[in-house]
């Protein structure tokens, strides 16, 4: 009886050594400010105030090592807000020159976790916010420089690397696919998909000069029949 019990006592592992005050001190301390952080990120996501962005930046080492700065991604599932909807850029390539084509930014078959969707995603967003605001300026301006980088690298694919004339003409579209709303759901509309869940916050038409290669663009009138800017050329 006394060699088991002397033989049991022998088999039970060390107890391991408790860490000191000053290391669990330390860790309760990482902990609290790794919490911090993730809250920081999580609560500035979407609309952030000016504090935030500050204390963003300054985090920003720490949360881009360990990839929680969510950065304007969508992890909700809907706020149910008027503004809470898939913005994105389509430009269509009129047939001319070169045969007729639709390109959509960000594209439906890119990655959704990459740089680049984010990158497009984001602009979007920025254009739908412009003109959502009537800021015709700053919406044609992006509008243009999404057209060029198109256009161009249209013709560079379907053309050549140097087209006698690219004359290009096409339309860019600020697009948003928006909420499927509950009555719709109860009457059978189950295709969240559907044109009526699609409208236009922005649209203008674009174009390449053929002997110059610049882009011009004109913002069409929106529905109220408001006047739009004149038309603009990249440098």
């Amino acid at each position: 009886m006394n060699m088991t019990t002397t033989r049991r006592k022998t088999n039970n592992p060390p107890h391991p050594t408790p860490l000191s005050e000053t290391a669990r001190s330390i860790c309760t301390l990482f902990l609290l400010i790794h919490l911090l952080c993730v809250f920081i990120c999580l609560s500035a996501n979407w609309i952030r105030s000016p504090l935030q962005a500050g204390l963003l930046r300054v985090l920003a080492p720490y949360t881009q090592l360990l990839n929680i700065d969510l950065s304007f991604t969508p992890y909700h599932l809907t706020h149910a807000q008027q503004h809470d909807v898939d913005n994105f850029i389509e430009i269509e390539i009129l047939p001319g020159t070169t045969d007729a084509a639709r390109v959509r930014l960000p594209h439906v078959e890119s990655f959704q976790g990459g740089k680049a969707y984010h990158r497009y995603k984001t602009l979007a967003d920025v254009m739908a916010f412009h003109a959502l605001r009537d800021d015709d300026e700053t919406t044609s301006t992006l509008a243009q420089s999404v057209a060029m980088h198109v256009l161009q690298n249209h013709v560079v694919s379907s053309v050549g690397e140097h087209p006698d004339n690219a004359g290009l003409r096409g339309v860019v579209r600020v697009r948003q696919h928006t909420l499927q709303a509950t009555n719709d759901l109860r009457q059978g509309n189950n295709n969240p998909s559907a044109d009526q869940y699609y409208r236009t916050a922005y649209e203008a038409d674009i174009g390449m000069d053929g002997d110059s290669g610049k882009v011009w663009v004109h913002t069409r009138p929106d529905e109220a029949g408001e006047a739009a800017p004149a038309a603009r050329k990249s440098n």
